[in-house]
């Protein structure tokens, strides 16, 4: 019969599992060095799978902030013109106002 060490993650314990039949729980499992180097080069794929996923989560926020970053500016340059604008409008308004003498204006107020 073949008998292996497997990590059961939901009870966090090694069993030993006889032929595919049910784990039960074996204290006194033993991993040979083989077990343990396949337990370790698992961790670092798993490792290196999620780094790759945070290096690939920090890059697009990254990009996230930089397009959030030129619609902010872009905006406060909208903002800026629109202040001027307004204040070429207003003197535009009173130099109007100004030129209008009340003899020239029609009807009552």
């Amino acid at each position: 019969q073949a008998t292996s060490c497997v990590f059961q993650n939901d009870k966090k314990a090694y069993t030993q599992q006889k032929d595919n039949a049910d784990t039960v729980a074996s204290p006194s499992c033993i991993l040979s060095c083989s077990d343990i180097y396949k337990l370790f080069v698992e961790l670092r794929n798993d490792f290196r799978r999620v780094e790759n996923s945070v290096t690939e989560l920090t890059k697009s926020n990254q990009s996230q902030m930089d397009i959030l970053s030129l619609s902010f500016i872009n905006a406060k340059s909208e903002t800026l013109k629109l202040h001027q604008t307004v204040a070429d409008l207003i003197l535009e308004n009173q130099t109007l106002r100004s030129q209008i003498s009340p003899e020239s204006t029609f009807g009552e107020r």
